[in-house]
C-alpha cells in the first residue's frame, strides 16, 4: 500500500509501512523541503530516518534525531542554494569569492533553523516525535575512547570542543563577512578547506602524556554536500618520514 499526498509544489509518494522504531506510526516518511507546517515537517525527519540511514535502525535517540533533523533543515538550505545559483546563472553578476583558511559559524543546526524562521514549526514536529529542539540540539555526541574501551562523552553542540583552527578571531571575521554578504544578498561565496585533522589532542596513559591526531572527521557531518564534478588536487612537495616509534 502506497499513501500519495500532496504538499506544496507536487505528489510526493512513500511507503506506509511500519515506521521506524521510537516514531509514531501515523507519521509518514515523506520527501519534501517545502513543507511548513509541523505534522510535514515531522513526516520529512522521519523520512530521513528511514533513508538516510547512517545509524542501524533500531532506536530513535537524540543521535539519530539531531542527523535525521539536520538533514531536513539541510534539504531547504539546498534547495535556496540552487534557486540561487540559477538566478546568479541566468543574471550573470559580478561575483565575490572570499577565501579564508577557516571559519567559526556557531551552532549550525539553530542557526539554520533560526536564518530559515521556521524555528516554531521545527520545534512542534520535534515535539511530535517525542525530542525537544534544544534537547537535540545540545545532544551528546559519543564515541569509544580505544585507550579505555569505555564511552567516553564529548560536549554538547553548544560547548562543542573548540578546534584549534577556527576557534580564533579570523574564523569568526569570515563567518560574520558571509553572514553579512548573505544578508545584503551580495552574490558572494566563501571558499575553504575541509580539514580532515586538527592541530593535536592530549591524552594521559601509563607512558606520560601524549599528543595524536584529532580526527575532525570521525563523525560525518549532515552539513556537507559533496561535489563530485568540482574536483581539484593539492600537492605538496617533500615525503613523510616515520620514526622507529611511529610518529
Amino acid at each position: 500500500m502506497k499513501l500519495v499526498k500532496k504538499i506544496g509544489h507536487g505528489n510526493q509518494e512513500a511507503n506506509n509501512g511500519s515506521a521506524a522504531p521510537g516514531i509514531p506510526a501515523e507519521i509518514p516518511a515523506i520527501a519534501h523541503p517545502l513543507a511548513e507546517e509541523p505534522a510535514e515537517i515531522a513526516s520529512n525527519i522521519n523520512y530521513h530516518v528511514q533513508y538516510s540511514p547512517h545509524f542501524s535502525p533500531f532506536e530513535f535517540e537524540p543521535e539519530q534525531a539531531y542527523y535525521a533533523t539536520a538533514e531536513s533543515v539541510r534539504d531547504r538550505l539546498i534547495q535556496q542554494w540552487n534557486d540561487t545559483y540559477v538566478h546568479y546563472h541566468k543574471t550573470d553578476p559580478k561575483q565575490t569569492y572570499y577565501l579564508s583558511m577557516e571559519y567559526l559559524q556557531g551552532r549550525a543546526l539553530t542557526n539554520a533553523i533560526g536564518n530559515l524562521n521556521i524555528q516554531d514549526a521545527y520545534a512542534d514536529a520535534l515535539n511530535k516525535l517525542g525530542h525537544g529542539l534544544e534537547e537535540i540540539a545540545e545532544q551528546l555526541l559519543s564515541i569509544i575512547n580505544k585507550s579505555s574501551s569505555q564511552l567516553s562523552v564529548l560536549q554538547y553542540e553548544s560547548r562543542k570542543k573548540m578546534r584549534a583552527l577556527g576557534n580564533g578571531g579570523l574564523g569568526r571575521l569570515a563567518s560574520c563577512f558571509l553572514d553579512s554578504m548573505a544578508t545584503l544578498n551580495l552574490p558572494a561565496w566563501g571558499y575553504g578547506l575541509r580539514y580532515r585533522y586538527g592541530l593535536f589532542k592530549q591524552k594521559i596513559t601509563k607512558e606520560g602524556q601524549e599528543e595524536i591526531a584529532e580526527d575532525w572527521l570521525e563523525k560525518f557531518s549532515p552539513w556537507e554536500v559533496v561535489r563530485h564534478d568540482v574536483v581539484f588536487p593539492v600537492r605538496f612537495f617533500g615525503h613523510v618520514a616515520v620514526s622507529p616509534s611511529g610518529s
